[in-house]
């Protein structure tokens, strides 16, 4: 079983999904909805950077290496009322693909299709 390096910095995240013999295999992050752009992309930036580790890391355990473009790792990002998942893939030669996969906001004012999506998407 691979191990995590001795000088690997350690992450929080606001919510972790783990599976005990996957590891993390979903995270979240929230933000309130005044809290600063760059704050929201630092967040998105690390989210993306677990889902890449976490692809390396399952490829590192399967059986056979090639079973890894089956395999979809994703994160969410909440932003005020807003949600965004993003997914990661990787391609049987080792390239990482990085992508939002769907996206969501709950409305100011109740409007039941729009709830309706957003529950959807969670």
């Amino acid at each position: 079983m691979k191990q995590i390096a001795s000088d690997e910095k350690d992450v929080k995240v606001d919510l972790i999904l783990f599976n005990t013999q996957l590891g993390d295999i979903f995270s979240c992050e929230d933000k309130p909805a005044e809290a600063k752009q760059a704050d929201v992309e630092a967040d998105i930036k690390k989210a993306q950077d677990l889902r890449q580790k976490r692809l390396l890391y399952i490829k590192s355990i399967l059986p056979h290496p090639s079973l890894i473009n089956t395999v979809e790792v994703i994160s969410s990002q909440f932003y005020g009322l807003s949600l965004t998942i993003y997914g990661s893939r990787m391609t049987e030669t080792g390239t990482i693909i990085h992508y939002q996969k769907g996206a969501a906001s709950l409305p100011p004012v109740f409007s039941m299709p729009e709830v309706a999506h957003f529950l959807l998407t969670v």
